[in-house]
């Protein structure tokens, strides 16, 4: 049973991991976690760093219906020790919780390895580095949240003023993906999505 101690100690580890990821240096923090994945014996490491962005705004007649922004971050460890892959996450980027969580992916690893009739073997492969950036010309989560609201009022104003209008709705979603990807032969790939839906 989780008690009011326990739950205010948990949020408060998930803020503190917040506040990190939001300052965090990806290749320091990637380099430290495949650092203590080559030191715990992985042939093979990688991480991917990744941040989410969702914004979902809605309006009807001349009334805002619904306002939403979230942001979330989290990283994965992938390892391969004695030819079996492990895998750990977590959405908090402190030092001592990526210990643990290589240190997780590690033991995973291990435990596959007395199940795997098989090695696995990485093919051979030039390790790239490249950022790739979806095309768009403004990024929506820069743009203002009263510009937004602004533009849904004035389409449903605009619809209202047809004759016979009485029910007018109109809407905005975005959706932001940040990825970077390291790995232990030196690949490094930063992605940059952009989705944005509109309704009206």
């Amino acid at each position: 049973m989780l008690t009011r101690r326990g739950f205010l100690a948990a949020t408060a580890a998930a803020a503190s991991g917040r506040l990190r990821a939001e300052g965090t240096d990806r290749h320091k923090f990637a380099e430290a976690a495949l650092a203590l994945a080559r030191k715990a014996g992985a042939a093979y490491a990688d991480i991917r760093i990744n941040r989410y962005r969702n914004q979902n705004i809605s309006a009807r007649e001349r009334q805002v219906q619904n306002i939403e922004s979230n942001t979330s971050y989290g990283y994965g460890v992938r390892v391969l020790k004695k030819g079996s892959w492990g895998f750990a996450a977590s959405p908090d980027f402190r030092e001592k919780t990526l210990g643990e969580v290589v240190a997780q992916a590690v033991e995973i690893a291990e435990a596959n390895s007395a199940l795997q009739s098989q090695p696995v073997k990485l093919a051979p492969e030039k390790p790239y580095k490249d950022h790739w950036r979806s095309d768009y010309k403004v990024d929506p989560f820069l743009v203002p949240m009263e510009t937004k609201v602004e533009l849904l009022l004035k389409i449903n104003e605009t619809a209202l003023k047809v004759k016979g209008a009485r029910f007018v709705s109109s809407s905005m979603f975005f959706a932001g993906e940040d990825k970077f990807f390291a790995s232990s032969e030196g690949a490094e790939i930063q992605q940059d999505i952009v989705r944005s839906f509109c309704t009206f």
